[in-house]
């Protein structure tokens, strides 16, 4: 049986306090072993209102939890400049 763990997570990137990007994430075993497999599932608040779900191998949830928050803020941030540079 899976274990979940829910982790609530505030990152906020480097940025003028408008275009902060704020996330939370939980997370599920999928496998056990030295090295587990882990769900993280990660959503940001407005104006990044999307989720996204990253399938990490890493030692602890803990460990799992940061690194999909922080994948997702490199995307919201790619995506935050993107529109900055089209607009």
């Amino acid at each position: 049986m899976a274990r979940i763990l829910r982790l609530f997570t505030q990152l906020e990137a480097k940025m003028n306090d408008n275009d902060r990007v704020l996330a939370s994430a939980t997370v599920e075993q999928v496998r056990g072993g030295p090295v587990p497999l882990w769900e993280v599932t990660v959503w940001g608040l407005s104006p990044f209102e999307h989720t996204r779900i990253y399938i990490l191998e890493l030692k602890t949830d803990n460990l799992a939890a940061q690194e999909g928050i922080r994948l997702f803020v490199e995307e919201m941030e790619n995506l935050r400049d993107v529109k900055s540079e089209e607009e």
